[in-house]
């Protein structure tokens, strides 16, 4: 039943579970229970208490199992019970993200309601965010500027290792709009920006720092086309498009992985040239520009799918005999 919640948010499997312990129990058989038999049945109980949404029983829960192994011989990362434990940390902490995501969203529904804006505004909005102008930078995970920034692995990947024994770098991009559109509440709430509330509620999920959650948009493609890159959507809206070279490196992991990180938002300065930003003066301060534009709800992120196939090139007897037509 935990693991079927974990796993499919199965609410029924949730109530047979809550069910059992609080019917059945294990109190009565305490003093025969080992020390690992214990922190199993306290696993469970997280569990439950992480499907109830019970916050402060859930984290005393996490506390008490910290340094407790669920097997007579000790802390065996591959161990089922161990991999249950850190998949229900990784649902716990995308409800986290979902929620918070949610929450920031409706606070931007009635920021930017454009029905409500003069009409210049709001025109000017649309105009500039269907223009879908950016700056990207591309780079992999684990290497420079992302040393000092935790990124999740690609989900899609196999988890399979390197000739180097290493897991598969994860290809990013960073896109940051060419254009900065905010706008405040007259309640005088942190100023929100339009495209990234947009292109949020179009499923990209904002970037929490203490409850790092990507979803994966397997229905939209990052596109190469020569030097230009465009980012669309499953009805091939574009969201946004810039010129660049790929670097070989990324270019090649993009192709292995056909899955791409990309994170879209503001605070890298990108439309400066690279010595210029201050962002990309250290993985230290990269990591702190990161952090800062996350909580300040300016950076959103998803896996996407990467297109790289080129169009077939037209030839010279082609465009003659297009001529003739």
């Amino acid at each position: 039943c935990a693991l079927v919640w974990i796993e499919a948010t199965d609410e029924g499997a949730a109530g047979l579970l809550h069910r059992v312990l609080t019917e059945c129990g294990i109190e009565h058989l305490d003093a025969a229970l080992r020390e690992h038999e214990r922190a199993r049945f306290t696993l469970l109980k997280a569990v439950d208490a992480a499907a109830r949404q019970d916050a402060d029983t859930f984290i005393a829960l996490i506390v008490e199992l910290r340094d407790k192994s669920f097997d007579a011989d000790g802390i065996h990362a591959a161990a089922p019970w161990e991999q249950v434990l850190q998949a229900l940390l990784e649902r716990v902490t995308a409800m986290t993200s979902k929620q918070i995501h949610d929450h920031v969203h409706a606070r931007g529904e009635k920021v930017f309601d454009l029905e409500r804006m003069l009409p210049e505004q709001s025109a000017y909005l649309r105009q500039t965010a269907e223009a879908a102008l950016a700056d990207v930078h591309c780079a992999l995970s684990g290497r420079p500027p992302f040393q000092a920034v935790g990124i999740i692995r690609n989900p899609h990947n196999d988890g399979g290792r390197t000739d180097g024994g290493q897991a598969p770098r994860t290809p990013i991009v960073l896109v940051e709009p060419r254009y900065m559109l905010t706008a405040m509440s007259l309640s005088g709430e942190p100023a929100m920006e339009y495209q990234v509330h947009r292109i949020s509620g179009a499923g990209f999920r904002r970037v929490i720092p203490d409850a790092m959650s990507i979803p994966a948009l397997l229905e939209w493609r990052l596109y190469q086309r020569g030097n230009r890159i465009e980012l669309r959507d499953q009805d091939r809206t574009v969201w946004a498009r810039a010129q660049t070279n790929l670097p070989p490196r990324w270019h090649q992991a993009a192709a292995t992985s056909k899955r791409v990180l990309v994170l879209y938002g503001f605070g890298f300065m990108l439309q400066e040239p690279l010595e210029q930003r201050a962002a990309f003066a250290s993985p230290q301060a990269f990591a702190e520009h990161f952090h800062q534009a996350a909580s300040s709800g300016l950076l959103t992120a998803a896996f996407v799918a990467w297109d790289g196939t080129r169009p077939p090139k037209r030839t010279r007897q082609q465009d003659g005999k297009r001529r003739k037509r």
